[in-house]
Formats: C-alpha cells, sequence, structure tokens
C-alpha cells in the first residue's frame, strides 16, 4: 500500500539522518523525530483526517520489532515495545489531532515531563 511504504519511508530517512547524531537522551530522540516528521505535515494531517493514521501505528510496530535480531523477544520485551510504541504513536495522534499546531519541541518537552528522569528507550539501548 502506498501510505504504508510512506510511512516506511519517512521513519527510513529518519533514522538515516540520526545515524551519525549522538542522541543519547529520549527528549532529543523525540525533538528530532517531532521536527523530522514536522516537515510533513501536509501529507500526515490529510493521511489523519481520511482515517488512516492508524496505519503509522502498524508500520511503526512493524518496524520496530523487525529491528531486534532475529525478533526473539521474551513476552516481557514485546509487551514493553508495545507500550513504548503506543505512547510514541498516541503523541503523534494527539498531535494531528491538534492539526500539528503545537511546535515539534513543546509537544516533546511536555511528553518527555511525565518520564522518570532515567528513562531510556529500547531505542536508544
Amino acid at each position: 500500500m502506498i501510505i504504508e511504504f510512506y510511512f516506511d519511508n519517512i521513519l527510513f530517512n529518519f533514522f538515516e539522518k540520526i545515524k551519525n547524531e549522538n542522541i543519547v537522551d529520549f527528549s532529543s530522540y523525540l525533538k528530532n523525530l517531532l521536527k523530522y516528521y514536522y516537515q510533513e505535515r501536509e501529507n500526515l494531517l490529510l493521511i489523519y483526517k481520511q482515517g488512516l493514521s492508524y496505519i503509522f501505528l502498524d508500520e511503526l510496530n512493524k518496524i520496530f520489532f523487525n529491528a531486534e535480531k532475529n525478533n526473539k523477544l521474551t513476552d516481557k520485551e514485546k509487551i514493553y515495545h508495545y507500550y513504548h510504541i503506543g505512547g510514541i504513536f498516541n503523541i503523534f495522534s494527539y498531535w494531528f489531532s491538534t492539526n500539528m499546531d503545537i511546535l515539534p519541541e513543546v509537544l516533546a518537552d511536555i511528553s518527555v515531563s511525565f518520564l522518570p528522569t532515567d528513562f531510556k528507550p529500547f531505542c536508544l539501548k
């Protein structure tokens, strides 16, 4: 499906962009991620307004689970992944519902403010 390819492409390009950057905390990671997606605002809002943003969640799950070596995760690790991915997706979902009017840096700061100071998501481990 074209929309799946679109979401895969955005995330792949984001990871390529930050591959050589020294992002060590979730705040920096989330700010970079949101700023990158903000550049795609017009297309993302079209997808959201058509009720198709659930495809984004499917692609996030597929990409993050495929990134694990041989996908040999324990049930606890799988639940942790789903929990984390669901949080990221719901941040985006809320953002889409506001027409992406919240600046990426502000949304990232608000989102990170709920986390423990030593929080380190699996994407940075």
